[in-house]
């Protein structure tokens, strides 16, 4: 997962890389979420429905009727709570009309918002029922809103509907005026727009990079811009870049700017420095957390012809507390983070083991090791 001097780690390259490979494969097939868009993991949405003399509505399924009013719940989808477009899908959810005793039913209902409309199968066949139109675009927490958006039964709903409702020639659907909906959604996810992770690491993983000769007196740790270090609180700071978060820590992954390298600067002993000399080092950037996969990524350089190995497992992550307030739209999420198999297996590959002459006993980095504690610290959209 490192770039380094050391021969050490070449002598297990392909291990390491096919974590970092395996670990990008993922991050792609998890990236589907259209830019701006959060994904929907509920939310309502409300039809107000105008109909023609005669005409009546049912609601059936997990659909809802209240009066005049169906309630639709929104069971997935994306949506973008500033411009107030996105896309939902009401599983479950159907609509039956009737007139003078026919019926025409609507399942497999979806509302698309911005220039979309309310589709569903009518008597099974796919059909847009209703154009949407308009409406008040606002926010309601972390999540968006879309009041009173005009329905507009199209020419082909109508028609639809009417191959089932109309009686001795009467054909009660007019394409047009069709009611107002409106829209109330939950993100399961919400997009950052900027923010700090903030990595305290404990003083004694630092003592153990001090065994082996990364002596952060000596410029052993160090870090590249954007990211800081504050050597009084073994602080490291990294400005977030990109990403989404749930409100509760639950799910999203996180990009933060930034890199940190370990360089052995001070002597080890003899054996251990003939085998990993002074000058051995360490380079890593991009930080990714990833609370879905409850995993510390970062991205790795290794040695020719490896090159870089993105998004490779440095720590494990679990959140200890998230508090969020929907009126500023902050997130803040606390993990504790401890140090990978794969972390472990590299760093004491860079750096030697007890059992080369590296360090004393018990200095040699072991999966389940204390990192420290990760805070993110973000604004959204």
């Amino acid at each position: 997962m490192y770039s380094t001097q050391s021969a050490g780690l070449r002598r297990r390259p392909t291990a390491v890389a096919a974590v970092g490979i395996a670990a990008a494969s993922a991050l792609v097939l998890a990236a589907g979420a259209f830019a701006g868009e959060d994904p929907l993991s509920g939310g309502s949405t409300t039809l107000k429905m105008s109909l023609p003399t005669g005409v009546t509505v049912q609601a059936i399924g997990t659909a809802q009727k209240h009066g005049k009013t169906v309630t639709l719940p929104v069971s997935e989808g994306s949506f973008d709570p500033v411009t107030g477009s996105g896309s939902e899908t009401f599983k479950g959810a159907g609509l039956v009309f009737k007139f003078r005793g026919n019926v025409a039913r609507v399942s497999q209902l979806t509302a698309t918002y911005g220039s979309g409309g309310l589709k569903g199968k009518i008597n099974g066949t796919n059909k847009t029922l209703a154009k949407i139109v308009g409406g008040t675009v606002g926010r309601d927490g972390f999540g968006g809103t879309v009041t009173n958006a005009k329905l507009n039964l199209t020419k082909g709903g109508a028609n639809a509907l009417n191959k089932s409702l109309a009686e001795d020639n009467e054909k009660p659907m007019k394409s047009g005026k069709f009611g107002t909906v409106s829209t109330d959604t939950v993100p399961a996810t919400v997009e950052v727009t900027g923010g700090t992770a903030n990595l305290q690491v404990v003083p004694a993983t630092v003592g153990k990079l001090q065994a082996k000769g990364v002596n952060p007196a000596t410029g052993g740790i160090t870090t590249g811009s954007p990211a800081t270090l504050d050597p009084a609180t073994l602080t490291f700071s990294f400005p977030v870049t990109s990403g989404a978060v749930a409100v509760d820590g639950s799910a999203g992954s996180v990009n933060a700017g930034g890199s940190v390298t370990l360089k052995k600067t001070s002597s080890a002993g003899a054996g251990c420095d003939a085998a990993h000399p002074v000058g051995t080092f360490v380079s890593f950037g991009n930080v990714v957390s990833d609370y879905a996969a409850k995993v510390l990524r970062i991205d790795a350089t290794l040695p020719p012809p490896l090159g870089v190995v993105p998004n490779t497992p440095l720590a494990d992550q679990t959140v200890s507390s998230a508090t969020n307030d929907p009126t500023a739209k902050t997130i803040t999420v606390t993990s504790n983070t401890t140090i990978s198999a794969a972390a472990a297996l590299s760093l004491n590959s860079l750096f030697g083991t007890t059992a080369e002459g590296c360090g004393p006993a018990g200095t040699d980095a072991a999966t389940g090791d204390p990192l420290g504690v990760l805070t993110l610290s973000v604004t959204t959209h």
